[in-house]
């Protein structure tokens, strides 16, 4: 302590005391250990001490509220030993799904609300505060260590407040097995996970207890609680190492609830203050009759219960206190009837036929892989050319497949089971089109059979956003009739829209409208269709017989189907799809499941079930994967319900052969996609995009060819509670009002340059910090623009895309060491696992790998992002190597340097980016628009302008690379054909880059590029209408075809340019310092390229001086020390010259140019921009631009 006074000057400072920072930082961390170990023993000491008296358990009435925090409520528990017990329990457990709490800061005090209105009477649960209040203590059951090794090892397993003063009313909280739901099971328990990838058998086994527990966690925070009775006639007997209970209850139940077999029962026994409490499940529920109580009518029931694995020892070890008259009483817990399904589902995985051909487990017996070798492909070459050259249906607007498109189709087609992972922008969108389309073609009996005899397809998502998206491309962009498709949505959301189906006992889906011009495709309003009249009068009546007449509709609009699109959950759990113990209504032959990472496990599985021969799985395992809502499942389960199914199944080698990577990206610019590529898809993605023309952004990117930054602001984080916070989590927000005023200056900044706000988005982990950003943009811009600008939370917006991103991480200053901040390259220095995790900790949610990688893959054209770079280095290795990335290039300012520069640069107001740019703005190149993949179009202009950078493909002589002979050597601004159709120049291609074989439409991709300045020989060939300049030993194509090498080509030869054969007019052959590209291509291959006119072009980088005469050398002068005068008035005077004495730099007078003379030797085209763009200049698009294109 002395020693951080002297660190931050509240003390007089002592020679031995003055530590360096590393040494403070070691010191505070041993101490914190050191306090840490300590109060965890005095936690234990007491927890043994109240062993002894918890046998069973206690009921405690004289217990005291502690501290009270937003998360957590301290509950203190006397003892006359003095020795006072803290329990923590969570406010989550309170409120579980039927109530939110509303924490105040002032008083820290916590009201509890039953949805929009508080609890009548109301309830406020304040800080050190003696309430009336008894609450049950008991050891948990579903710790399988010793107990006095747990910090959960004792817990508060109910809650019971009194009333207000002269009111009845009282309010019970289970929070026991709400904190814990694994009493009603077993203990948590995946030892044999390594087991699950050799049986199928374990495998069914351990999904099924995980999937058990996770229905359980969310039946106990539900409100589907039955009153507490009494229990007559109990009856124990053991059997399997299993206790069971039979006995009679009478219970009164309100209007639609009933006892049903697998429902969840709570068991008290209870003496004076001792209490046991015994967690299970119903084995068979059987209803006796109805009587009146008291004037109240109850329903009878003869029950046997089947007490849990975790509660086995607790009957057993106090076997006397349940049998020695303990009053015994009950209350059950419902659960949705389709939840249990999937659990009868997955125990049947091993005789489920048509999983057979889905490796699940890697370990094969040799009959299976007999069968494997032999099993002949699902559809022949023949049949997939057909169905992909004449397909039944069209895709329209389609402008092909890449390769790895093409070739996921085809193994889509002809294997079983099939993966395909698709990084973010690589088109799975349009590879599902087709995919879908192609196997209706290809589907049996396509000719000769009606509709309803034809096999279907089904085709799954994991939430409805998702579902309605490829429910709305399917029927906007292919020819298949509307009425071969149908949407099946949740009984619950066709009920919110006038179903007629009455399910009870169902999971209900929070709110979801279903947009209008979708609506036609729903299975209930196709029902409503073709219901007869008379069923839906009978309603009133009998409601089975209604139930009946619809399920006959579903299944007769089902049949006349051809693809079923739905959720994963749903298609198991709809009993128009599924009625479960292997009964389906509909077969499918096909299934498809996309976005498979963002689903579970067992959702992906399941939804498989339903096909016969084929299943592809799409989905991007890098990306955030499935949310698991219960919130109070152990760890452990969570974690293996967040692992996705790809990512898992991609782990095994043999697994492999069976997934198919697409590896071409539309969506980013080559900068923004570099290190996502780098660091989390091994460098595999390439580019296959064509940008239009956007606004230059002159104030925000550092570089030229980096269309990304990073903002190092170090404002402090705060907490903050969300208004609309439903949940304990949510109130914790964090957010940061230094980086919301960086996000909103960015803003302003683009809007003031003609960009559109519907082309920005703004990206945050934080809710609270959502709001933050919209408060900060409404007082920045106003609200009207504000409003048009995108602003969400990273999880909210997967899947999206805009022009511009602007991520705001918020994390800053850790909560734990205020003062004390890491360094840097802590991360990279070989720390320990331990202090890694601590670290990462730090940053929170942020840390988390998949969701940087959607952050920085939603942006299109620019990407800004803003956070602390100390403390995000220090958390998180990915941040390292990002923040190392953008420094490594110049992309990374501080937030005070920035903002300055926002204020000092001035650029006129730009008009609305509504419409499209012209015909002659897109003919302008630029080196920022080389670099961005600007293409020029190919739609000429009539209009003869300024000269500028204007590019004439009609007079450019062709030259050609040998193939087999290495890298290939070309000048600066020499022409390469892309992927793409277009032209771009040498000095913008980077690693990765396709490009186009000369003779043929093979796709080379460029392997490395270097830039050499040195002496070369140089040849200058000019015909009347087209002229080149290339190194000497590049090979000329002659209008015979042959290729000669240039420095034999002679006057007079007839050489092949762009329009056609031309003869040369002269040849001048000399040395000069220039900058030569050696490129190297994988394959090699002949690749042709082309040189612009000197007469249209000098931006694209031929030397911005004349060649030399024969025989002389011009080191970058060329011919003569004149240049050509531009057609622009005022824009005569090009970079590297100087006016000569008594000479105006006026520009053209007159139609007469001045003379300049040029000093130094020749400069690039890159600082010949630079200089341009700093002598202030505005580039103005030429009007006279012809055709050209710009491509990766």
């Amino acid at each position: 302590m002395r020693a951080l006074k002297c660190h931050f000057n509240l003390a007089s400072p002592s020679r031995h005391m003055l530590l360096t920072k590393g040494e403070l930082e070691e010191a505070v961390a041993r101490a914190n250990a050191r306090t840490s170990a300590k109060n965890f023993g005095l936690h234990i000491f007491r927890v043994i001490s109240w062993m002894k008296e918890l046998v069973p358990g206690r009921r405690v009435s004289d217990a005291l509220i502690g501290a009270v925090g937003p998360s957590y409520i301290n509950v203190l528990i006397p003892s006359p030993c003095a020795n006072i017990l803290e329990l923590k329990v969570p406010v989550a457990a309170l409120c579980g799904d039927i109530c939110a709490s509303d924490y105040d800061v002032t008083t820290q005090s916590i009201r509890l609300a039953s949805g929009a209105s508080p609890m009548e009477p109301g309830l406020a649960i304040r800080t050190w505060h003696f309430p009336s209040m008894v609450c049950t203590i008991a050891r948990n059951c579903a710790q399988p260590i010793p107990h006095h090794a747990a910090a959960n090892s004792v817990l508060v397993s109910e809650m019971i407040f009194e009333g207000k003063q002269g009111t009845t009313a009282s309010f019970s909280f289970p929070v026991g097995h709400r904190m814990f739901p694994e009493m009603f099971s077993s203990c948590p328990d995946l030892t044999e996970w390594a087991l699950m990838d050799r049986r199928l058998e374990k495998y069914s086994e351990l999904w099924a207890r995980v999937r058990t527990c996770q229905v359980h966690a969310g039946a106990v925070n539900s409100s589907l609680y039955t009153p507490s009775t009494r229990v007559h006639d109990p009856k124990w007997h053991a059997a399997d190492a299993t206790w069971y209970l039979q006995c009679k209850v009478e219970i009164a139940l309100a209007e639609h609830q009933w006892l049903h077999d697998e429902d969840l029962a709570v068991l008290s026994c209870q003496q004076a203050d001792r209490i046991l409490e015994l967690r299970g499940v119903i084995c068979q529920a059987r209803f006796t009759g109805k009587r009146k109580t008291y004037g109240e009518a109850v329903q009878a029931f003869s029950i046997e219960i089947k007490l849990s694995q975790a509660c086995h020892g607790l009957r057993e070890t106090h076997a006397d206190f349940v049998m020695a008259g303990a009053t015994l009483s009950v209350y059950f817990i419902a659960v949705a009837r389709n939840e249990k399904k999937s659990i009868r589902m997955l125990k049947a995985l091993p005789e489920t036929l048509p999983l057979q051909g889905m490796p699940l487990t890697s370990t094969r017996t040799v009959m299976q892989q007999k069968r494997e070798l032999e099993m002949r492909p699902l559809l022949t070459k023949a049949q997939v050319n057909l169905a992909l050259d004449k397909p039944e249906y069209q895709v329209e607007g389609c402008k092909g497949l890449n390769d790895k498109q093409l070739l996921a189709l085809k193994r889509g087609l002809q294997m079983p089971f099939t993966m395909v992972q698709g990084p973010p922008g690589t088109g799975k969108t349009s590879l599902l089109q087709q995919l879908i389309v192609a196997a209706v073609s290809a589907m049996p009996g396509r000719h000769g059979r009606q509709p309803k005899d034809r096999d279907r397809i089904l085709v799954c998502a994991p939430s409805n956003q998702a579902a309605d998206h490829l429910l709305d491309r399917l029927v906007r962009d292919t020819t298949i009739p509307a009425h071969y498709v149908t949407r099946v949505y949740s009984r619950s959301i066709e009920q919110e829209n006038g179903s007629n189906y009455s399910s009870q006992n169902s999971r209900s889906e929070r709110r979801f409208d279903i947009q209008n011009h979708l609506e036609e495709h729903a299975l209930h309003y196709k029902v409503s269709q073709v219901l007869h009249p008379s069923s839906r009068q009978c309603q009133s009546t009998d409601q089975k017989a209604l139930n009946r007449a619809y399920e006959m509709a579903e299944e007769k609009v089902l049949k006349q189907s051809y693809i079923v699109i739905t959720t994963c959950g749903n298609s198991y759990l709809h009993t128009a799809l599924s009625h479960g113990d292997g009964l389906r209504p509909v077969s499918f032959h096909t299934a498809v499941i996309d976005e498979a990472a963002q689903a579970s496990e067992p959702d992906v599985v399941l939804a498989a079930t339903l096909a016969a021969h084929r299943i592809v799985v799409v989905g991007d395992h890098q990306q955030l994967g499935p949310v698991v809502p219960e919130r109070n499942l152990c760890s452990a389960y969570v974690m293996a319900l967040e692992t996705p199914f790809l990512e898992r199944m991609v782990q095994n080698p043999r697994r492999l052969r069976l997934s198919t990577m697409l590896d071409v990206q539309y969506r980013m610019h080559p900068s923004i996609r570099s290190f996502p590529s780098t660091q989390f898809y091994e460098s595999k993605l390439l580019d296959g995009v064509s940008m239009d023309f956007r606004p230059k952004l002159r104030c925000l990117w550092p570089q030229e060819k980096e269309h990304r930054l990073f903002i190092d602001c170090r404002s402090p984080q705060s907490k903050d509670r969300n208004p609309s916070a439903q949940s304990a989590q949510s109130m914790t927000s964090l957010k940061n009002s230094g980086e919301a005023e960086v996000v909103a200056s960015v803003c302003k900044a683009l809007l003031e340059q003609g960009c559109s706000g519907k082309d920005i988005a703004v990206l945050t982990p934080y809710t609270s910090q959502q709001h933050e950003i919209c408060a900060q943009l409404e007082s920045s811009v106003g609200r009207g623009r504000a409003s048009s600008i995108l602003v969400g939370t990273v999880h909210a917006l997967q899947g999206s895309e805009r022009e511009y991103i602007i991520l705001s991480f918020v994390r800053s200053v850790s909560e734990d060491m205020q003062d004390i901040t890491h360094s840097t390259e802590a991360f990279s220095k070989g720390d320990s696992a331990a202090l890694r995790e601590l670290r990462a900790q730090n940053i929170g949610i942020v840390s988390n790998r998949k969701l940087l990688n959607v952050a920085l893959t939603r942006a299109k054209y620019g990407l800004v992002c803003i956070g602390n770079a100390e403390v995000l280095s220090s958390g998180s290795k990915d941040f390292l190597d990002l923040i190392t990335s953008l420094d490594g290039c110049r992309c990374l300012v501080d937030r005070q340097g920035f903002l300055k520069r926002l204020r000092e640069s001035r650029w006129p107001k730009s008009k609305s980016r509504g419409s499209p740019p012209t015909a002659t703005a897109l003919a302008t190149i630029r080196p920022e628009d080389s670099a961005s993949q600007v293409g020029l179009r190919s739609s000429p202009a009539n209009d003869a302008g300024t000269e500028c950078s204007v590019l004439s493909l009609s007079s450019s002589i062709s030259v050609v690379s040998e193939a087999g002979r290495g890298p290939k050597c070309y000048l600066r601004g020499t022409l390469l054909p892309a992927a793409s159709g277009m032209y771009v120049p040498v000095e913008s291609i980077d690693t990765g880059t396709r490009i186009i074989a000369a003779g043929s439409s093979d796709l080379l991709q460029v392997a490395d590029v270097h830039c050499h300045r040195d002496e070369f020989d140089l040849v200058d060939i000019q015909t009347e209408s087209a002229w080149i300049l290339v190194t000497s030993t590049h090979r000329i194509v002659m209008e015979c075809g042959e290729r000669r090498q240039a420095s034999r080509v002679k006057e007079r030869d007839l050489v092949q340019t762009s329009g056609g054969g031309a003869s040369v007019t002269c040849v001048h052959r000399y040395s000069a310092y220039v900058d030569v590209f050696q490129v190297a291509f994988h394959p090699d291959q002949p690749v042709e390229a082309i040189w612009p006119s000197p007469h249209r072009v000098w931006t694209c980088g031929h030397l911005p001086t004349q060649a030399a005469p024969p025989g002389g050398k011009a080191y970058g002068k060329g011919r003569g020390d004149r240049h050509r005068p531009t057609r622009r008035s005022g824009q005569n005077r090009r970079p590297g010259f100087r006016n000569e004495p008594g000479t105006s730099s006026g520009g053209t007078r007159g139609g007469t140019s001045h003379t300049d003379s040029y000093q130094g030797d020749a400069v690039s085209v890159a600082e010949t921009f630079d200089q341009f763009e700093a002598a202030g200049n505005p580039w103005v698009p030429p009007a006279g631009a012809q055709s050209g294109s710009v491509a990766d």
